[in-house]
């Protein structure tokens, strides 16, 4: 009875979105997505109550199908913030019929988590005592994984405005059988982006619809940091080399800074950061 006892206990930990302890936690930070009228401002919250209600909610729920991914847009997304400096992000969906799911995003591994009755329910009474708060109107619409499988932009982080940032996409189209440009980088602004993330990483983003602009606007459905690149003999990350490249005395305040190619050379001990700036090629040197 003890070893079927065990398993299932280790079965419930497999399945489970996290394990948090409370007192770990320093605070909670909201970023709304949706209102009824003005939008709420961001909320950070510190009481210990409301904490715990956060935590319960990422403890206590429970991972579905991996292939299947919440297509409804979140009523928001929420942080916490741990004492060791890190932080665990989330997408929150609560409905007014009382369901209630979470996306867990970067830096951790995304996965979608149902959460429990009483979470649902403590969620939706902290939501309803807001001005202008919304909820969900009608069941959550999912689809499967193998519909979003090729993101809609894969590019550099270059600026970063607190849940903003601006990805810019290296490799150019070729419009000109259109009477475009030949050289055309993708760059698109993503609003609700998890805070964690910094400028010179390279991302994949899964998106809906964007605001024909340059750059484009449109917010983050899904995000995947491609993995870290440092060659065996660097100091610097790649990621580190493009910040540094970027407060270069050498660029200029073009808005779209299009990182073309990164290259280490360990002889020299410094990395070669190709970038353009309008019509403008320039390469930065960064020292390791």
């Amino acid at each position: 009875m003890k070893k079927i006892n065990l398993l299932f206990f280790l079965m419930l930990l497999i399945n489970a979105c996290s394990s948090i302890e409370s007192n770990n936690v320093e605070r909670v930070e909201l970023n709304y997505w949706k209102s009824e009228g003005t939008k709420p401002k961001g909320e950070i919250l510190q009481d210990k109550n409301k904490l715990q209600m956060f935590v319960n909610a990422v403890n206590n729920s429970e991972e579905i199908e991996k292939e299947k991914i919440i297509k409804t847009e979140p009523i928001l997304s929420f942080s916490l913030d741990l004492r060791e400096g890190e932080s665990e992000n989330y997408h929150l969906w609560i409905t007014m019929n009382n369901e209630g799911y979470i996306q867990r995003l970067y830096p951790e591994s995304n996965g979608t988590f149902k959460l429990d009755n009483k979470s649902v329910k403590e969620l939706k009474s902290f939501i309803e005592e807001k001005e202008n708060a919304y909820l969900i109107p009608s069941s959550i619409e999912f689809e499967t994984q193998n519909m979003l499988q090729e993101p809609g932009i894969e590019g550099y982080v270059v600026k970063k405005e607190g849940h903003r940032i601006l990805v810019v996409d290296p490799v150019p189209k070729d419009y000109s059988s259109t009477g475009g440009t030949s050289e055309f980088h993708n760059a698109i602004w993503f609003s609700n982006a998890p805070f964690d993330l910094q400028v010179g990483q390279r991302v994949k983003v899964w998106f809906d619809f964007v605001a024909e602009s340059y750059p484009g606007q449109s917010e983050v459905k899904n995000i995947e940091v491609i993995s870290k690149y440092q060659p065996e003999k660097a100091e610097l990350e790649e990621s580190e080399a493009i910040q540094k490249a970027l407060t270069s005395k050498d660029i200029n305040k073009y808005e779209v800074q299009i990182i073309i190619s990164t290259e280490y050379e360990e002889k020299s001990d410094i990395w070669n950061i190709e970038m353009k700036q309008g019509e403008e090629t320039v390469d930065i040197i960064v020292e390791d």
